[in-house]
């Protein structure tokens, strides 16, 4: 069985960075303790506290929470409504499924003056003849009882009934009214919360102990290279250099590490990461036994670096990436006009190979596309500078005259 404590309230507290001394709501639910503690020290300013489903069978050291306005100890050991008169601003208190068979007990919330909401339901003391009308009558300042709206005409009535329900009260030992809790006690819920913490102790051990399943055979293609795959369609980046073989696989950074699981062979890598499979060829024969594997806690990326067998003098330089050509805008286009005439000329010889256009034209078609500029086109070298134009592309003025057909 759990206690409260203060690292406890610290984990239950990470909405509020782990701070108790500002901590407006915390939830302790289900987490089988016996004991309310540490809350009134620790927690002073608390607002809202839930501790149902627990096995508190006491309400207790919380007199110095002086703005706790909702209390939630639904389904607990509780066989008594008491020490709650210094919660001055409690406006909500849940006390389903207990074992709250003294009914005048209830009359101990008289004092908390905000209260506007109680549950009861469940409770043995619910099965007394008049339990309802008694409830109104010594708690007036009750909105809402067992999720049901106060009446003004229940208010009369339970104002005429509570002579009669105080005599029935006086005259009944509480041992008859508690009867109806025989067959379901506190210390019936108690074992079964054994029995069944138990279990789960039981369940975690076997799922610790069981083997992790297998991952999937490494399949091979007809030439004998690994079949690749990306199962978990993550994003990489299979770079080779001199003397090494890099992999960079983008991981979510949620994703735990002890996850991952790292296959490196000399010819292929495969990575596992919850039961999917990155299976990739290397382009050279690698190291698996002085390879690294790396992490990054920010961006969770797993990063491989792979020595080569037989390093390489082959400088690997990275290509970047196409650049697009610089274009002039529409306005800033100057007009120019040219005319083209088809001449018929005799095939040339060979001539050797040459990186101009103006060559490589010549040297494969019969026919020349001669381009005369207009009288009137400017030929600043700016201007090509602008677009992308090389020094080939720009036509010589020297070019003779074409001859009439």
């Amino acid at each position: 069985m759990a206690r409260i404590t203060v690292e406890l309230l610290r984990r239950r507290a990470e909405h509020n960075e782990g701070q108790l001394t500002s901590l407006k709501e915390v939830a302790l639910h289900q987490f089988h303790i016996e004991r309310i503690e540490l809350l009134g020290e620790c927690c002073r300013h608390l607002q809202i506290l839930y501790l149902q489903d627990n096995l508190i069978p006491k309400i207790e050291n919380l007199n110095k929470l002086k703005e706790l306005k909702y209390l939630n100890l639904a389904v607990n050991n509780i066989e008594k409504v008491e020490n709650l008169e210094a919660c001055e601003s409690l406006e909500k208190l849940d006390l389903t499924a207990n074992f709250i068979a003294d009914l005048p007990s209830v009359r101990s919330l008289a004092p908390n003056y905000n209260l506007r909401q109680l549950y009861l339901i469940g409770n043995p003391c619910c099965k007394v003849e008049g339990y309802r009308h008694y409830v109104i009558g010594v708690l007036p300042q009750l909105k809402e009882l067992d999720g049901r709206e106060v009446t003004p005409s229940e208010r009369i009535t339970a104002a005429e009934a509570l002579p009669a329900i105080l005599h029935l009260l006086e005259t009944t030992p509480p041992e008859a009214v508690s009867k109806t809790a025989q067959e379901y006690t506190p210390e019936y819920r108690r074992e079964m919360y054994k029995k069944l913490e138990e279990t789960q102790k039981k369940d975690v051990k076997a799922e610790e102990e069981k083997p992790p399943s297998p991952p999937p055979p490494v399949q091979f293609k007809s030439d004998g290279k690994v079949l690749q795959m990306n199962q978990g369609e993550w994003d990489f980046h299979l770079r080779e250099a001199a003397d090494v073989v890099t992999l960079d696989v983008a991981f979510s950074k949620f994703l735990d590490t002890s996850l991952i699981q790292v296959d490196c062979q000399p010819k292929y890598v495969r990575i596992t990461a919850k039961s999917k499979v990155l299976q990739l060829n290397l382009p050279d024969e690698v190291k698996p036994d002085a390879g690294t594997a790396e992490r990054s806690r920010a961006t969770g990326h797993l990063l491989l670096t792979l020595p080569k067998v037989h390093p390489s003098d082959k400088i690997f330089a990275q290509v970047p990436p196409p650049c697009k050509p610089k274009q002039l805008l529409p306005q800033a286009r100057p007009q120019q006009q040219k005319s083209v005439e088809v001449v018929a000329a005799a095939a040339p010889k060979p001539a050797p190979p040459s990186n101009d256009l103006t060559d490589g034209a010549v040297g494969t078609h019969d026919r020349l596309l001669r381009v005369v500029r207009d009288e009137g086109r400017s030929s600043s070298s700016s201007t090509h500078d602008q677009v992308g134009w090389g020094p080939s592309d720009v036509v010589p003025d020297d070019l003779p005259p074409l001859e009439d057909g």
